[in-house]
């Protein structure tokens, strides 16, 4: 079941709509009729190990990004 709450009621009744939502309730919150913002149960953490985009992402170049990076601090020095 869907409830609609306003904002004013959301910030009341918060700890009962929270207990909607971990019984599976949708709860949508209002302000002045229109919905503005849903509260949804959070899903478990996913964990993200160590190196888990290895192989993922390109070689990255220092030296270029240097270069670029002080070239834009001080543009005349580096002409």
């Amino acid at each position: 079941m869907k409830h609609r709450v306003s904002i004013f009621d959301a910030k009341t009744n918060l700890s009962k709509l929270i207990e909607l939502v971990i019984s599976g309730e949708q709860v949508e919150i209002t302000n002045r009729g229109r919905v503005v913002a849903e509260l949804i149960a959070a899903t478990g953490k996913r964990q993200v190990g160590y190196g888990v985009l290895a192989g993922d992402l390109e070689e990255f170049d220092w030296q270029l990004a240097d270069a670029e990076f002080n070239a834009t601090i001080n543009p005349t020095k580096f002409e």
